[in-house]
């Protein structure tokens, strides 16, 4: 696949436990502008692994300490809100109706009234719908519930509490070299909001025209300050396996088994997708895993080409990182590629066990 173009490079990491079983980087990290091999310490933007990974997280850890409940309406937090029927749960299970994608940048009002503007797309728990702007109205619920900005709380009540290195949700300057690149300017997401807006518009704004690197790919997240309930997380590899630790009883510091629990459940079992508070589940074939993992297995995968698997039958766990967005978009099914790397890895780690 590196061969193919369909990616620069790839980083793989396996295991169980505090025990990494299987650790591979093949490939680069950059092509352009000068070819950068990849390293262990490479930090990727992970896309919308942040979704499951820090704002689910956050939003199950105040329902852990009781200030918010799955059950509560967005209004609870956000008064001015249109949609009263519309619950936390909703936004975590992608079942709240709203659309998959808006191009908030492009408006000239805050992210917030446009939320209270968008048209919905089914009645509120009908239908599995994901939704990028759902996870963004999630962002500002959590805000109000932490009392301080979203990058401030999942700093203090998750990362720091944590200590994993290599958990970042805004990239210091010494550190941008270490980043891999994803796309050279923003013509994908352009491309998509003529979809929206009128050409105008979307001509006249000032669309990131260099290399992506240290930044969200997001434009939504990137325009937010930098890191968004949708996307802005980055990670290494090794870190993201320390990290899905937190999602297991019996190795999580954060989480109390009732609350994994609501992070693993079936909240969607009369739908095509199924979705637990956060992740998507295996035991549907939309599913990007595959048949290589249990059917108890739950995870996520990230635009920029990323995944992170967990199966609690065999207490592996298993994430793929790339930048198959380097230097640009390309048209290609990428989750069927997913499902094939995960076979590849889940065959050769229970093959080596």
């Amino acid at each position: 696949m590196i061969q193919r173009g369909v990616f620069p490079g790839l980083a793989a990491v396996a295991g169980r436990g505090e025990h990494i079983l299987y650790e591979c980087y093949r490939g680069n990290r950059a092509i352009e502008p000068l070819p950068e091999p990849l390293t262990q310490d490479t930090l990727y933007d992970v896309a919308s692994l942040t979704k499951p990974l820090v704002t689910a997280l956050l939003a199950a850890w105040f329902v852990q300490t009781k200030e918010m409940a799955v059950s509560d309406p967005v209004r609870r937090f956000l008064p001015g809100f249109p949609h009263p029927e519309i619950s936390i749960l909703h936004l975590a299970t992608h079942t709240s109706g709203l659309p998959d994608w808006h191009p908030f940048y492009l408006e000239s009002r805050p992210y917030l009234d446009v939320l209270d503007s968008l048209p919905m797309q089914s009645a509120p728990g009908r239908r599995v719908n994901y939704s990028c702007p759902g996870y963004i109205l999630l962002h500002f619920v959590l805000e109000k519930v932490a009392g301080e900005p979203f990058v401030e709380a999942a700093q203090k009540l998750l990362l720091d509490p944590l200590n994993i290195p290599d958990l970042l949700l805004r990239i210091p300057g010494h550190a941008r070299k270490r980043c891999a690149p994803t796309e050279m300017g923003n013509q994908w997401e352009k491309n998509l909001a003529r979809k929206h807006f009128p050409q105008s518009v979307v001509d006249d704004f000032p669309w990131r025209e260099e290399l992506i690197r240290g930044q969200t790919h997001d434009g939504n997240s990137y325009y937010l300050g930098g890191c968004a309930g949708n996307a802005g997380l980055f990670a290494t590899a090794r870190a993201l396996f320390h990290l899905s630790a937190e999602f297991l009883p019996g190795s999580s510091r954060l989480l109390l088994p009732e609350t994994i629990a609501i992070m693993r459940r079936n909240f969607t079992p009369r739908n095509l997708s199924h979705r637990s508070f956060g992740f998507k589940l295996n035991s549907t074939p939309l599913t990007s895993a595959g048949k290589s993992l249990s059917t108890a297995s739950f995870g996520h995968n990230g635009f920029t080409g990323t995944s992170l698997w967990i199966d609690p039958v065999s207490s592996l766990r298993y994430v793929l990182l790339s930048n198959r967005v380097h230097p640009r978009v390309q048209d290609l099914n990428f989750n069927r590629i997913r499902r094939r790397l995960h076979r590849a890895l889940a065959r050769h780690l229970i093959k080596t066990e």
